[in-house]
């Protein structure tokens, strides 16, 4: 029997719609979690579809989740996207410490309970990784901490509690700075902020923004949701619990951005492909649109050690900025989800193609280009092919997120 994985998407966007062909590929059981329409659900690639309604989870109506993972029993369970990805670690927060009822299935059997564990224990959203990819409150300082304790050069960056602290944070370390919240992806989410009134103007519009209240209309099914379930909803669990500031600041820091997405199983890096942006839209700190495939044992050894101290299991992908006038690398950000620049990994050799599945049914062996203990990125037959490799290969149009 081959092995199953879940996808879980809840939104509608292009970025993961190559997984389920290569994981068929890979010797998997593909079964698919979101909207029916859904741009992902119409892949002729995908062995089992479960129909589910964003709007109803974000209410945290989540028992045809439980139910799906239950019966289906995946290894692992991979998020499409930022959203998905923080409803699994929720999940498994809130499973880690329940004793009781509540989340849909939880507290109804011993069995019940052995058989949710599994899927949860394995998904791609290792407690630190989540809160580390985020730019919210203290997730950014146990990003930080963690980060420099692995002696990672990280560009200086503080969470922003107020304006004023944004405005000391860069007369100290100087402009331009780059303010962010959360969700960002692609550059939305992120302004380069290059004198005090460009700051001043860019906290105003994002705090305006996470200040908005949500519709009538949405407040009254959210009240009405929690009246008919007796209180027991645990509301939205697709966003991050704020407990603190929303915001941080961060050093800007020249160069060329550049990137690194990994497949990894238990915490073992078993593949990856690394590129640096040829071209940037919008400038600067938008999506990379066009990359060139590169050989950089630096970034993949970076992320070796990230996912082996979190046992991520999945895909991730890292995002770095190479200084071009010393070489230095500075880490910028962590993503537990499939990147875009995971779907050139053919070019690499396939990058989730191959052998899969071991006794206990994960993905070992699962990608061509292992990384060995030299840390390289990709596999030797990368440079082989016209265009694709090295840094005198041709660029290769790549809509990053």
């Amino acid at each position: 029997m081959r092995p199953r994985i879940l996808l879980l998407s809840l939104s509608d966007w292009f970025g993961p719609t190559w997984l389920p062909h290569a994981l068929q590929k890979a010797g998997f059981e593909v079964g698919l979690l979101g909207e029916p329409a859904g741009l992902l659900a119409q892949s002729s690639f995908i062995d089992y579809r479960f129909p589910l309604s964003i709007r109803h989870v974000r209410l945290g109506l989540l028992k045809n989740i439980m139910r799906v993972m239950t019966d289906f029993e995946p290894r692992p369970v991979l998020p499409c996207e930022e959203a998905a990805a923080v409803l699994l670690q929720n999940m498994a927060t809130g499973w880690a410490g329940l004793h009781g009822g509540g989340l849909g299935c939880a507290g109804r059997c011993g069995s019940c309970r052995s058989r949710c564990r599994r899927p949860f224990a394995s998904c791609c959203c290792a407690h630190w990784a989540m809160r580390a990819a985020s730019r919210c409150g203290p997730t950014a300082r146990r990003r930080a901490k963690l980060v420099e304790a692995m002696g990672v050069p990280s560009p200086p960056s503080m969470t922003v509690p107020y304006g004023q602290a944004a405005m000391r944070f860069a007369d100290e370390h100087g402009w331009p700075v780059v303010l962010t919240r959360d969700e960002r992806a692609g550059g939305v989410g992120a302004v380069m902020c290059r004198t005090r009134e460009e700051l001043h103007a860019a906290y105003a519009t994002f705090t305006a923004e996470m200040d908005a209240r949500p519709g009538l209309k949405t407040r009254l099914a959210q009240a009405l949701w929690t009246v008919l379930t007796l209180y027991h909803l645990p509301g939205d669990l697709t966003v991050l619990p704020q407990d603190g500031p929303a915001l941080s600041i961060e050093a800007l820091v020249p160069g060329r951005m550049a990137s690194h997405c990994v497949v990894a199983f238990e915490g073992r890096a078993l593949g990856g492909l690394s590129a640096v942006a040829e071209v940037v839209h919008p400038e600067p700190l938008g999506t990379s649109t066009v990359v060139r495939l590169v050989q950089d044992a630096e970034m993949a050894g970076i992320a070796r050690r990230l996912v082996a101290r979190g046992g991520f299991t999945g895909f991730a992908g890292l995002d770095f900025v190479r200084d071009e006038a010393n070489g230095k690398l500075w880490f910028r950000k962590f993503t537990p989800r499939p990147t875009p620049l995971a779907h050139l990994g053919h070019l690499a050799g396939g990058f989730v193609h191959g052998a899969a599945g071991r006794g206990d049914g994960g993905a070992s062996g699962a990608a061509a280009g292992d990384e060995g203990d030299d840390g390289g990125a990709v596999s030797a037959g990368l440079d082989a092919r016209p265009g694709c490799g090295g840094r005198g290969g041709g660029a290769l149009g790549c809509a990053g997120g």
